[in-house]
């Protein structure tokens, strides 16, 4: 009696009517990737129709780009000249010492001071006065009174007022009177040089443009 009880094993309930073939079927069928599995699912799979809910409402759809002009306070006027009007005072080609920046014009004014100081001034009065006048008056009043500088100064400051040249080191009368061959060769060099530059720039505004051919 103990034999068979050991013996005996609990019979699953019986398929309903219909459903052993169905299993039988499934059974014969190549296995799906998923069935097969009693994995819960998550919480957060759960839909909330399961639940009796309705579905949530779609989210509403973004606001269109908004398109402005930021504002910005006007600044305040500013009186005066404007910046790109502005522009700086020139300053001399060339130093008062600096004579050995044309070995003809130093010797020049070393030797004879008063043949260059005329032809400084026959270059300023634009070839209305001879290069000797100046140079004999010149000549005259530094040896006998050593005030040439009275005169020479003033085509100086003819010279700084045509170019707009600062009035450096010194003022006009003591560069002359204390250094005057250094102040002869600064004042030609100048002179030689903004001609120069004036020579050139009229030479490039007068040019033509060149001519274009083309080949067929």
């Amino acid at each position: 009696m103990a034999s068979k009880s050991s013996d005996f094993e609990p019979s699953a309930p019986p398929f309903p009517p219909g459903s052993r073939g169905l299993q039988d079927q499934n059974e014969n069928e190549p296995l799906i990737q998923g069935q097969g599995h009693t994995y819960a699912p998550s919480p957060s799979s759960y839909h909330p129709v399961a639940y009796g809910q309705p579905p949530p409402p779609p989210p509403p759809p973004p606001p269109p780009p908004m398109f402005y002009q930021q504002y910005m306070a006007p600044s305040p006027p500013v009186y005066g000249t404007p910046m790109w009007q502005q522009e700086t005072r020139p300053e001399w080609s060339t130093d008062l010492c600096n004579c050995m920046a044309d070995i003809p014009i130093c010797l020049l004014g070393c030797l004879c001071p008063c043949l260059l100081f005329g032809k400084v001034a026959e270059k300023l009065d634009d070839g209305l006065t001879s290069c000797l006048a100046p140079a004999l008056v010149w000549y005259i009043v530094q040896q006998f009174t050593s005030l040439g500088c009275i005169y020479s100064c003033g085509y100086r400051k003819k010279l700084r007022a045509r170019y707009n040249l600062p009035e450096r080191p010194l003022p006009d009368c003591l560069v002359h009177w204390l250094c005057w061959p250094c102040a002869f060769c600064q004042e030609y060099r100048e002179l030689h040089i903004r001609r120069r530059a004036e020579e050139a720039r009229r030479a490039t505004s007068v040019m033509p443009p060149p001519q274009q051919f083309m080949n067929f």
